[in-house]
C-alpha cells in the first residue's frame, strides 16, 4: 500500500492541527517546481485543493481573508521522476510510487 504523503512529512503536526483529514495531493495547483542535482531533490510549491475549516486556522488568516493554503513540499533522493505536461492554470495530481518515492 502506498503511504499517504503526510505520513512522510517531517513536521506533519502543523498540517494536522489545520485539517482533520489532510487532503491528498490531487487537484493541486502547481505553482512551481525546482530540481536540485545535489539531493537529488525536488521542491514543489503547491496550493492545496481545500482550505482548512475556518475554526482551525489562526485568526489573523481569517481576518486577512485568506482562502488558500500554499506549501513547499520537498522530496529528497528523487529517482525516476516523470513529468507529464504542465499547464500552469490546470490542477495536477502528484503521486508517490513504491516505498514513498516520487
Amino acid at each position: 500500500m502506498t503511504p499517504h504523503w503526510i505520513d512522510l512529512v517531517r513536521n506533519s503536526d502543523v498540517l494536522g492541527t489545520l485539517y482533520p483529514d489532510v487532503p491528498p495531493l490531487e487537484s493541486v495547483r502547481l505553482r512551481s517546481f525546482h530540481l536540485d542535482w545535489r539531493g537529488p531533490a525536488l521542491t514543489l510549491r503547491i496550493d492545496l485543493p481545500a482550505y482548512p475549516d475556518p475554526d482551525r486556522v489562526p485568526p489573523e488568516w481569517s481576518e486577512r481573508g485568506h482562502d488558500t493554503l500554499q506549501l513547499h513540499v520537498q522530496f529528497t533522493a528523487v529517482e525516476d521522476l516523470a513529468v507529464r505536461g504542465w499547464i500552469p492554470t490546470v490542477p495536477v495530481d502528484i503521486s508517490l510510487g513504491n516505498g514513498g518515492r516520487v
